[in-house]
C-alpha cells in the first residue's frame, strides 16, 4: 500500500479484498489532500 499512498498522496481510509476482480485484487479507499474521495483497484486482472 506504500506504491498507492506514494501515487496518491493523503489519507487510507480503507483497504478491502475484491474477490470479483481477481485473486489478490483489492479496493482502496482514500482522501487525498485535495480533499478528493478515491476509489483505487490495486492488482484486478479480471474487470
Amino acid at each position: 500500500m506504500a506504491e498507492v499512498n506514494s501515487q496518491f498522496p493523503g489519507r487510507l481510509l480503507s483497504i478491502r479484498r475484491y474477490p470479483a476482480g481477481g485473486e489478490d485484487c483489492h479496493t482502496v479507499h482514500s482522501m487525498g489532500d485535495d480533499g478528493e474521495l478515491r476509489i483505487i483497484m490495486v492488482a484486478c486482472t479480471n474487470l
